[in-house]
């Protein structure tokens, strides 16, 4: 996994648990504190996100921020579409469906 991607998938994280400790960052990714304090650097000039110190502190998104927009690889757009077209030839329930291309609607690849 690249920098790139490992951003996005902060940013993900942060959008949906609104809280994220960076040792538990580190760990997820195997790789150093102090490269995700980086990535939060980067990060933060595209979201709103602070830091509280402390025993219940970690990384905190501001507000009622959320990502709207997916950020999807190239494959893994593919393989939505993919799995949305087999689900549709085999009669998957409509609100499934639905949400996959809601997903695929709310994507971005680069």
């Amino acid at each position: 996994m690249d920098a790139s991607e490992r951003r996005r998938e902060i940013m993900q994280l942060l959008s949906d648990r609104r809280h994220v400790k960076i040792e538990d960052l580190a760990r997820r990714f195997g790789v150093s504190a102090r490269t995700i304090s980086r990535d939060l650097v980067r990060i933060s000039q595209v979201m709103p996100i602070y830091d509280r110190p402390g025993r219940s502190g970690g990384i905190y998104v501001s507000g009622n921020f959320r990502l709207t927009q997916v950020q999807l690889r190239r494959e893994e757009a593919d393989a939505l579409r993919r799995l949305l077209a087999l689900g549709e030839a085999a009669g998957a329930l409509p609100d499934d469906l639905a949400a996959v291309r809601g997903l695929l609607a709310r994507s971005v690849v680069p």
